[in-house]
């Protein structure tokens, strides 16, 4: 895999999205050949796999791959061009196996939510050829991920930490989205689990772990600036840019345009324990909340539209808005926290990404 500094990143410094695909084109060829040799498989089923990756991995917008290579290159605290080329090489491959697992947990996902769309695009098991082999799919999409850690780290004294990290972040991520299913049988005693705290708590290990904090100590660990209790500092920071982005989700799936977002939003008819359900609750008159516990979790496009009729006349579009400025303005103070040893630079990056977004 060659790798060129100078066509990796933009004028700015930013990772362009183009040359990182171009890694994840040739990691995907390399394994292709790799397990079609060791494993003897038929050509159709490594198609299969081609497909599956290829349809899954290299969309969206690759911020949490291309946060880690952004992250090991700000915490090396090198140049660009001082960067050897072997460890931007593998920066990139850690960067990927972020997308794997992101891809992994999309695939699942969408099955358990019932979704249609993701990315623009049908949701992979609605696809004619796929429906439920898409659970072994997914499967196989997580496997990648230590396959490529231990082709590319196992003589390295971080193989240890990485794997470990990944599957830690994987196992409080699958707890997360336990804890978001969990409301989804639609009773009124749902209601009871649409609190702040078990919406933080949600918030915190589906997205805050393997969103942001895992590209952060990715980053971290690759440059080997790791020691004492750096990584906790920085999980506390990136579980603050969990909720936020969160937040945002919930936001967008209620009121975001399907055009811009990629996909349909689902939580009101999912039942899910989100921000705007939390905050009604807390705002709403009796009768509010009488409409509410007959229409929330409801697969009906009624029941659905006055759910969202209520979130605007309590003013919650507003809200939001007044919330997000709010929590932007207490990260970025919280940032400026940092260490000195730490550089701020990804952490700001991430944020003004975030701020005001429409998908």
């Amino acid at each position: 895999m060659n790798m060129s500094l100078a066509s990796l990143f933009d004028a700015e410094g930013s990772v362009r999205k183009e040359e990182f695909i171009r890694v994840y084109e040739e990691i995907v060829e390399e394994e292709l050949k790799e397990i079609g040799t060791s494993y003897k498989i038929p050509s159709f089923a490594l198609e299969q796999i081609k497909f599956c990756a290829s349809y899954n991995v290299p969309h969206g917008k690759l911020q949490r791959g291309t946060a880690v290579v952004d992250c090991y290159c700000a915490f090396a605290n090198l140049e660009i061009e001082a960067i050897p080329e072997v460890d931007l090489r593998l920066a990139c491959i850690l960067g990927w196996c972020v997308e794997w697992l992101q891809a992994f947990f999309l695939v699942v996902d969408d099955i358990m939510d019932s979704s249609q769309t993701r990315r623009g695009q049908k949701c992979y098991y609605l696809l004619p050829k796929v429906g439920m082999n898409a659970i072994n799919d997914a499967m196989i999409l997580q496997s990648f991920i230590y396959r490529l850690l231990y082709k590319y780290f196992h003589d390295s004294e971080c193989y240890v930490k990485l794997v470990d990290i990944f599957q830690q972040v994987t196992f409080i991520t699958e707890l997360g989205q336990l804890l978001d299913t969990g409301s989804q049988n639609a009773t009124e005693d749902s209601f009871s689990l649409f609190t702040k705290e078990n919406l933080e708590r949600i918030y915190d290990y589906k997205t805050g772990n393997y969103t942001f904090y895992l590209p952060f100590a990715l980053g971290l660990i690759l440059a080997r600036k790791d020691e004492g209790d750096t990584l906790k500092r920085v999980y506390s920071l990136c579980m603050e840019l969990g909720k936020y982005f969160q937040a945002q989700d919930d936001f967008l799936d209620c009121f975001g345009d399907p055009e811009v977002t990629g996909k349909i939003g689902t939580d009101i008819e999912d039942n899910k324990c989100s921000w705007l359900i939390v905050n009604a609750l807390a705002l709403c008159s009796t009768d509010q909340m009488q409409t509410l516990k007959q229409c929330y979790g409801k697969r009906d496009s009624s029941c659905v539209e006055q759910v969202k009729n209520i979130y605007r006349k309590l003013g919650l579009v507003q809200l939001f808005e007044e919330f997000e400025s709010s929590m932007y303005t207490t990260i970025r103070d919280q940032i400026t926290l940092l260490d000195n040893n730490i550089s701020k630079a990804p952490f700001l990056r991430v944020l003004d990404s975030l701020y005001r977004r429409k998908k």
